[in-house]
C-alpha cells in the first residue's frame, strides 16, 4: 500500500470560478511550482488525454499525467507517472458557504516510494504541494477580485 496525502483549502468566488482557475493549464506553465506543460495526447481535459508537466519545486522534474475523469466544476482526477513513482490525485471543488469554495485535494501514492532523487517521498510530496496550494489559493484570490 502506498502513502496517502490529503490537503483542504477555502477560498473566495463560487466552485466555477476556482475550477477555472485550477483547470487554466496555459497561465500555469511557467509559474513558480511548474515550468512548461504540454498536452501530448487528445484534447485537454477529456478522459484519456495526457500532458507532460515540468515541476520546479522542490527541484526540476518531470512527470507525465493522464486524465482519468474530469466534471467541470466540481472534480477531475489524474493519474501521473515519473521517475518511478506513480500517484493518482483527485480535486472536489464545492461551495462551502456563499462566495466560497472548498478545494480537497487527496494524493494517493502506487506502491511504497521512500525517496527519490535522495530526498524522502514524503518531504517532496509536502514541499510541492505547500507552494501548489499557496499559488492556487493566491490565484483564486486575485480572480475574485
Amino acid at each position: 500500500m502506498g502513502n496517502h496525502y490529503e490537503y483542504r483549502l477555502e477560498v473566495p468566488g463560487k466552485p466555477a470560478q476556482a475550477f477555472a482557475v485550477l483547470t487554466d493549464w496555459e497561465a500555469w506553465r511557467h509559474s513558480t511550482v511548474w515550468g512548461d506543460i504540454q498536452w501530448i495526447e487528445g484534447e485537454p481535459w477529456q478522459p484519456g488525454s495526457r500532458r507532460r508537466m515540468e515541476a520546479l519545486v522542490p527541484f526540476r522534474y518531470s512527470v507525465e499525467q493522464k486524465i482519468l475523469h474530469f466534471s467541470a466544476p466540481q472534480t477531475f482526477t489524474a493519474v501521473t507517472h515519473g521517475y518511478g513513482f506513480t500517484n493518482t490525485i483527485t480535486f472536489w471543488l464545492q461551495e462551502a458557504r456563499q462566495d466560497t469554495t472548498r478545494i480537497e485535494i487527496q494524493l494517493d501514492m502506487a506502491g511504497v516510494t521512500a525517496t527519490l532523487f535522495g530526498v524522502a517521498i514524503d518531504q517532496l510530496i509536502s514541499r510541492f504541494m505547500e507552494a501548489y496550494v499557496k499559488e492556487l489559493r493566491e490565484r483564486c484570490v486575485r480572480a475574485a477580485g
